[in-house]
């Protein structure tokens, strides 16, 4: 049974798959024996409005690889990108941007850099980095050891959240866990921030600096 009851809005495949095309509720009534039945109201969603939100069987909680690189789902709700962690690196990609993975034909947001993420064998070989909009929070150590990095580019990234007012500029909230970036490069690591702004700048790197980034970083716009 159909609620709402609309002809052809109810297809069951070879495979006794429920397939709908529009959202609603089905009831499903099993029968033990003729007097003993029950009936049970489930939601229905369209595969296409779920495909946004989640991707076959994959779970919040669930783990897959891409590219060597280990990822987690950290959400899935339908209408939006899943959320993944990007929990350790293992691409031959030495210059990667952590913005958005593909797997199985749908995307992901990385919204979060795991702690250690970038601290292996794959990751620490690593000349340059492209820290995407969607990136959320870098936890510690993400970088560390990261010794052959030589650019940073955090322009659309949010971790680093300077505010201004009154014309002038101040740090509001820094979402980089201690020691993400110790260790990482050798000398004069580049730093793309997205302003021109000397004090911008000088804040910008203030906040790195307290995450272990060298201090003869050079921060761009």
């Amino acid at each position: 049974m159909w609620n709402p009851p609309i002809r052809k809005e109810v297809i069951v495949n070879r495979n006794d798959k429920v397939l709908v095309k529009r959202n609603g509720a089905i009831a499903v009534m099993v029968c033990l024996l003729a007097s003993l039945c029950a009936v049970c109201l489930l939601g229905a969603q369209p595969a296409w409005a779920l495909k946004a939100g989640s991707v076959n069987d994959v779970q919040v909680g669930q783990t897959f690889k891409v590219n060597g690189s280990l990822y987690k789902v950290t959400e899935a709700k339908a209408g939006d990108l899943p959320e993944v962690k990007l929990v350790k690196y293992g691409s031959t990609n030495r210059k990667p941007v952590v913005n958005v993975v593909k797997y199985k034909g749908q995307k992901f947001e990385v919204d979060l850099i795991g702690k250690g993420a970038f601290n292996t064998v794959k990751g620490r070989k690593i000349v340059a980095v492209t820290i995407g909009g969607h990136v959320d929070r870098i936890c510690s150590k993400a970088f560390y050891g990261c010794s052959k990095l030589k650019i940073i580019n955090m322009r659309k990234s949010d971790v680093i959240d300077i505010d201004r007012e009154s014309g002038k500029y101040s740090i509001d909230k820094v979402n980089i866990g201690s020691k993400a970036f110790a260790k990482a490069g050798k000398a004069r690591v580049i730093v793309r921030c997205g302003k021109n702004c000397v004090t911008y700048r000088k804040l910008f790197k203030k906040a790195l600096a307290k995450r272990g980034l060298r201090k003869d970083a050079v921060i761009v716009k």
